[in-house]
């Protein structure tokens, strides 16, 4: 370990092979290689830092000098410009200039003052100068409701980096309260659409209990996702929470016993205010870490520490409710004034079903074609690691080519379907928050009359019920939203809509009808004209035989020998709804072809609807 930090500098300096210009108090940006190399393929970002730089030459305390300026050298390393150095330019500029005060003269490292003492010199030293030590911010929450933040101004966000940084800079990473994933000695398995790059632990008070909340953090890092290992610290931070309150000695798991865990159990139930499901993930946390510590032999737990199944409360899983029709057309007043990148990723999972984390990163090799030109996506599921493949309808296929065709334009070779301006992959996080303050500001109504929130979840469900509402098999549906059984398709589906279930029946009953009269085409019944009175889940086609296979499903509602039918009406009213839909998603993105085959569709499914009405069969 090289302990000098000039030393440390110039170690660093080597391994970048360049820029001579970092041994300088001045750093000009435009003739630093590094920097002109990370900023290449971004003009916003050239234009902004043609005349930037920093100057370290105020600062007469050469280790705390040197402590800053290694920390920067240190983020460059990285492949990427480091945010700070262009974002926060004037905010960086400012905490060199507050580190040059007298007061930092007589020590020999930042880590000599108490990162507190510092933040509150800081305070005084802003406000001073008029400028905001606060920042209120504000989001639209769950219940589409603007909710105020207050946080500290990004002048402190960069001096806690730097004085953590160089807290954690001789630290295993193991002793480390926040662990980088990237900076981790193994291989995490981390979702690329997530925001979550890190895991900390802070929130744990108890020395000898984090250590043990680390060991099955890296055992389930290194064994299954990175979501699990989040939430399950997420989840005993609550514990530690409750024993800094209730039973503040404790200080290593082998020190609880069975009246300490009865009463955390007591107290998730009666006093937390959390709802159930939440209350078990909790009680399940403390579970697996007791379970897991003592299995492994991490800590002599006493043997009567466990946590039985009866414990638990009773959830019975909800089914996720589908988008009604209305619901859909509020969701496509979203798609116009939403980014055109974000509303052709929810046009797909509206169309698909596809999970959101999936069609976040799909990627631009995902869009197949087989041997019949026929288009299909083939993507590896995040959840089971297994393909799925799914088939691609007219509309679906135009969004995807045109997603292409931008995601190419922001970036050469684009590895990804759908990227916007500023980022490679759009995240679950981004779409939730676009969504939310799109609805807000539109002030868009569920059905039942309530601020909508609308969640990509559902999607699924809407998709799932609307194969189900025309007769696809339960395991048909399961192979297409990529489920891994039965079991969990039975949370997406609604009662079918018996209308629709009832419309179906004539076709399966002609299948089945067909099958068994396989080698005996007199035993099929025909119509009056001679002709075989096809049945469909619409109506009933009189066609003949000898005139083909139509090329599109649409093609009845304008055709002599489609027979429509009252008992039909609601189906002919959902699929004018799903061309209406097109039609705004067409309109959306410049489709003419199928916008014309869409507002024909609508005007003939107009023509049916208001027949049958007026009693006309």
């Amino acid at each position: 370990m090289i302990n000098n930090i000039k030393e440390k500098t110039k170690y660093l300096l080597n391994s970048l092979g360049c820029d001579e210009e970092f041994y300088n108090d001045l750093w000009i940006y435009m003739k630093i290689d590094i920097l002109r190399r990370n900023m290449k393929e971004n003009q916003r970002i050239i234009t902004e830092s043609k005349n930037r730089k920093l100057d370290f030459s105020s600062m007469r305390n050469q280790n705390i000098k040197e402590e800053i300026k290694f920390y920067y050298i240190k983020q460059l390393m990285s492949e990427h410009m480091c945010p700070e150095l262009n974002n926060l330019h004037s905010q960086v500029q400012k905490t060199i200039e507050f580190l040059s005060i007298k007061y930092f003269n007589e020590f020999n490292s930042l880590l000599d003052i108490d990162i507190e003492i510092i933040i509150d010199k800081y305070e005084k030293w802003l406000k001073r100068r008029s400028l905001r030590t606060k920042v209120v911010a504000s989001k639209i929450n769950k219940n589409i409701k603007k909710q105020k933040y207050i946080y500290e101004s990004d002048y402190f966000k960069i001096i806690r980096r730097i004085y953590t940084f160089w807290k954690d800079e001789n630290k295993n990473y193991f002793d480390k309260d926040k662990w980088i994933f990237s900076d981790l000695p193994f291989q995490v398995n981390q979702l690329k659409c997530s925001n979550n790059n890190s895991i900390s632990f802070h929130k744990i008070k108890q020395p000898g209990i984090k250590r043990m909340i680390k060991k099955l953090c890296e055992y389930e890092l290194k064994t299954g996702p990175a979501g699990t290992a989040i939430v399950r610290t997420y989840s005993l931070s609550y514990f530690s929470k409750f024993l800094s309150e209730h039973y503040i000695n404790i200080n290593n798991l082998c020190e609880l016993n069975k009246q300490i865990i009865q009463d955390y159990i007591i107290y998730l139930k009666i006093k937390s205010g959390l709802k159930s499901k939440t209350i078990n993930s909790r009680i399940c946390a403390l579970n697996v870490l007791i379970d897991t510590a003592r299995r492994m032999n991490w800590s002599d737990l006493m043997q009567n520490i466990n946590i039985k199944y009866t414990e638990l409360i009773k959830v019975t899983n909800k089914i996720v409710n589908p988008y009604t029709d209305e619901e859909l057309k509020e969701i496509n007043r979203v798609l116009t004034v939403i980014p055109l990148q974000i509303a052709r990723l929810i046009c797909i999972m509206e169309y698909t079903g596809i999970r959101v984390s999936e069609v976040c990163t799909l990627r631009v090799n995902d869009l197949r074609k087989d041997s019949k030109d026929e288009f299909y996506i083939c993507y590896v599921q995040n959840k089971t690691k297994k393909n799925n493949i799914i088939p691609v309808s007219d509309i679906s296929l135009e969004i995807l080519q045109s997603a292409i065709i931008t995601s190419n334009q922001y970036r050469k070779n684009n590895k990804y379907v759908f990227s916007l301006k500023d980022r490679e992959i759009i995240t679950p996080a981004r779409i939730d928050a676009t969504l939310k303050k799109a609805s807000y500001e539109l002030k868009l109504k569920d059905k039942s009359g309530n601020p909508f929130n609308i969640t990509s979840h559902r999607f699924r469900a809407t998709v799932a019920t609307k194969y189900a509402d025309i007769g696809i098999e339960p395991t048909a549906i399961a192979k297409l939203l990529g489920q891994s059984g039965l079991g969990s398709l039975k949370h997406y589906i609604t009662i079918h809509n018996e209308t629709v279930t009832e419309a179906i029946q004539p076709i399966i009953k002609k299948q089945n009808y067909m099958i068994a009269n396989i080698g005996h085409i007199k035993d099929i019944p025909k119509n009056d004209t001679g002709n075989m009175a096809i049945p469909l889940p619409n109506g009933v086609c009189l066609k003949p035989e000898t005139e083909g296979v139509c090329k599109h499903a649409n093609v009845c509602y304008t055709c002599k020998m489609f027979r429509s039918s009252i008992k039909y009406i609601d189906v002919y009213k959902r699929h004018l709804s799903e061309a209406e839909r097109n039609i705004t998603i067409a309109k959306l993105n410049g489709y003419d072809r199928l916008l014309q085959i869409n507002q024909d569709l609508r005007n003939s499914l107009i023509k049916i609807i208001k027949k049958l009405e007026k009693g006309n069969e």
